[in-house]
């Protein structure tokens, strides 16, 4: 099957875009993460549930000061094992901002930072694509 010039300038504009996204969403993850590990504080917490699929998750619940927070940490697979629901954990939050937390806080800089190494290959394949898309419409 051929690519034509529309099905590139389609594809390449949603890796132009998407590209981006991985980016900023990596570094806010992984300047959150950082934050964590540097300022956050540590409560007891319990596992609520299970997320399924390819990525998998943990769901918790936590409280400070009488307020009830909950959160998903995002794992992979083998965390039913880990992690089995009632179970109590431990749960890292920020004090100033109790709803970003996290039960595997060094995770989420290197989640990051995988995220944003990639929106930036993927923002040039998707310019790349509308590069020969329109050298095809010119040919």
């Amino acid at each position: 099957m051929a690519w034509s010039p529309i099905r590139l300038f389609v594809v390449g504009t949603i890796l132009l875009v998407t590209g981006p996204y991985f980016f900023v969403e990596g570094s806010n993850r992984q300047a959150s993460g950082e934050r964590l590990l540097r300022e956050g504080r540590k409560a007891p917490g319990k596992v609520t549930g299970h997320r399924t699929g390819r990525s998998g998750g943990v769901d918790y619940g936590f409280a400070v000061e009488g307020r009830s927070y909950s959160g998903t940490s995002y794992m992979g697979r083998g965390h039913r094992e880990r992690f089995p629901i009632g179970a109590p954990l431990e749960v890292t939050y920020l004090p100033t901002e109790p709803a970003l937390s996290s039960i595997e806080p060094e995770e989420m800089p290197k989640d990051g930072d995988v995220l944003r190494k990639l929106g930036i290959p993927i923002a040039l394949l998707g310019a790349a694509l509308i590069g020969v898309g329109v050298w095809l419409t010119r040919r």
